[in-house]
């Protein structure tokens, strides 16, 4: 069995709609994402000699949310694009359940391009040092 694991942190304000609390104005945070991924075996088959998925991808994928405003793709938010640089606008609220979801997701599609299908994905964001979500995908029951 192995374990790959790729902790990194990243810097954004987002604002979450449908909300009633001080979440519904915009404010930051410093995230923590700690992403593990298990596979029972590294498939020679893979793009990647002899390694699950290289370390830089899965950053490249959290990296993408840091120094930016996350907001939810809607009218209202929209507007602001042409006066607020750094937007980026989500298809979903961005609660750190689905902003783990998001990451999850993205990192299964390179393991699954990457012709690897028997793995585990834990993705743990961290809103703050006492705050946290996991999100796990189970691409097969025996890993």
């Amino acid at each position: 069995m192995f374990k790959l694991t790729v902790e990194e942190k990243f810097d954004a304000a987002h604002k979450l709609e449908n909300y009633e609390g001080k979440c519904s104005n915009v404010h930051g945070h410093t995230w923590k994402v700690i992403v593990s991924i298990k596979v029972s075996i590294i498939e020679s088959n893979s793009n990647h000699s002899d390694m699950i998925l290289d370390f830089s991808e899965i950053k490249k994928v959290i990296r993408k949310f840091d120094h930016r405003l996350l907001l939810k793709n809607n009218k209202e938010n929209n507007k602001w694009l042409p006066y607020v640089p750094g937007i980026k606008l989500l298809e979903y609220n961005p609660t750190a359940e689905n902003i783990s979801k998001d990451i999850a997701l993205k990192i299964q599609y390179l393991l699954t391009s990457n012709i690897l299908h028997k793995f585990r994905i834990k993705v743990i964001v961290l809103e703050t040092e006492k705050n946290q979500v996991e999100y796990n995908i189970v691409g097969d029951e025996n890993v």
